[in-house]
């Protein structure tokens, strides 16, 4: 198993931040076949102050395949989320300025 976790600091309510995240809330996939690489995901929004939200995203990996992925596989995957955290914080900070 394999855990991959980011978070950002969006100015915004969690109420704010779910509504342009959308009610997407969790996925959970499968490459082919359950068991062969597994992929659950997860947003997370915690209240981080007045006004202000932590939200995590997060990816667990499981399945025979995921001790023999590059390491450049997971580290895609985790700047892929760090770009939608930034794109996500900036859209919620433009809406409710």
């Amino acid at each position: 198993m394999k855990n991959l976790e980011t978070e950002i600091t969006i100015r915004g309510t969690p109420e704010q931040v779910w509504s342009v995240l959308t009610d997407f809330a969790r996925w959970l996939g499968h490459l082919f076949i359950p068991g062969l690489f597994d992929g659950e995901h997860a947003f997370r929004l915690e209240l981080a102050g007045a006004g202000l939200t932590r939200l995590r995203q997060s990816e667990q990996f499981r399945g025979i395949l995921v001790p023999l992925l590059p390491r450049a596989m997971y580290e895609r995957t985790r700047q892929g989320f760090e770009a939608m955290n930034r794109a996500l914080k900036e859209q919620v900070e433009q809406r409710h300025a």
